[in-house]
């Protein structure tokens, strides 16, 4: 799904805020939901093949290919957790759609990875599971922020408007190599599919959250990469908020 229409999608729904917004989600949640679900996850006929070749392309903040952004970190996800000798996770379309309808409403402030913002959704993603009829034990989240380029946090960067080369005019350095005509302006580079689904896991594995994506409890797995609009077009490195749903038991799955 192209970030235009995601962006579509948000702009046909209910703009919720805080603590009343996840209750107010669970309240309108259409019961008869039909998640469409990612083509390169899929199982059967629908299924849609990812080469390494597609992971391998730049990704541009203006033009996301979310689908492919979101199959690359599911099969990051699953390929750390068989280095860690844990068994693969299970696509869940129904999850998908869950996890994408709190990525597109949640102000981003909701995605900084804390007790308090990651038990309260986590209390209303089981209810709005149930209520769509994900009945595979408990449900558990994992958020956080990500930039969506290829950026040296270490390293100083400007946004130069007058540049013709570039689309997002971000630029190593300071304001004043503008003026040296000795120096070759170096552009903050875009990630690649692959490399950005990569640091985001270099990301989620480490920290209070990183234990979820290591257990064995869980069986179902889908996850979201959304960029955050206001970020997109300005004078920033631009973000998006990232949300990792896992839900089912082991036991539920072999009782299934």
């Amino acid at each position: 799904m192209k970030l235009k229409a995601a962006v579509l999608f948000v702009g046909l729904t209910a703009t919720l805020y805080g603590y009343g917004q996840s209750r107010s989600f669970v309240r309108s949640l259409d019961s008869n939901i039909a998640p469409v679900g990612n083509l390169y996850l899929l199982e059967g006929v629908d299924h849609r093949p990812l080469h390494k070749s597609d992971l391998d392309i730049p990704v541009d903040p203006l033009d996301i290919d979310q689908e492919k952004l979101n199959a690359a970190l599911f099969l990051a996800i699953n390929e750390r957790r068989k280095r860690l000798h844990r068994s693969s996770l299970i696509y869940s379309p129904t999850l998908d759609i869950l996890t994408f309808q709190y990525c597109s409403q949640l102000s981003r402030s909701k995605f900084n990875p804390s007790s308090a913002n990651v038990k309260r959704m986590e209390k209303y993603l089981y209810l709005a599971s149930r209520k769509v009829g994900f009945d595979l034990g408990y449900i558990t989240a994992v958020t956080n922020r990500v930039k969506l380029m290829n950026y040296n946090g270490s390293k100083d960067y400007f946004y130069y408007s007058k540049d013709t080369d570039t689309d997002l005019h971000l630029f190593y350095g300071k304001r004043t190599d503008v003026r040296d005509s000795s120096k070759v302006l170096e552009p903050v580079p875009y990630h690649t599919y692959n490399s950005l689904a990569r640091a985001i896991i270099k990301q989620s594995f480490r920290g209070k959250q990183a234990r979820k994506l290591r257990i064995k409890q869980y069986s179902r797995m889908a996850c979201w990469i959304y960029p955050i609009e206001r970020s997109i077009d300005g004078r920033s490195i631009p973000e998006a908020k990232i949300m990792i749903v896992l839900g089912g038991s082991r036991l539920a799955e072999i009782e299934e």
